[in-house]
């Protein structure tokens, strides 16, 4: 039969195709502790650039992790992370400055 052939070919392109590797869980808690921190400390009003920024990428890592797309979502995941990180120090920085304390 000429079916067979065909047939274990399509099964193995989507097989190959569905490999996505391991979903980037550590990467996803990390970037969400820290937009977490960074919205407790007040970053969307005393650092809105990086806070923008982090919020931004962590969508768009969020959207990728949902369709399966790792490698590009762990990238995302790390900048989100990283802007959340300075616009966490950002905020607390300036909160110091104006004598509004710490929560």
């Amino acid at each position: 039969m000429k079916l067979a052939p065909i047939l274990t070919l399509t099964s193995l392109i989507i097989a190959v195709g569905g490999c996505a590797g391991a979903p980037p869980i550590h990467d996803y808690t990390l970037a969400r502790a820290a937009i977490l921190q960074a919205q407790k400390s007040g970053a969307a009003s005393y650092a809105p650039g990086y806070w923008y920024k982090a919020d931004e990428y962590y969508r768009k890592a969020k959207e990728q992790y949902a369709e399966r797309q790792y490698d590009e979502a762990k990238g995302y995941f790390f900048k989100a992370r990283r802007y959340a990180e300075q616009a966490e120090t950002k905020a607390r920085l300036k909160r110091s400055d104006t004598s509004e304390g710490f929560e």
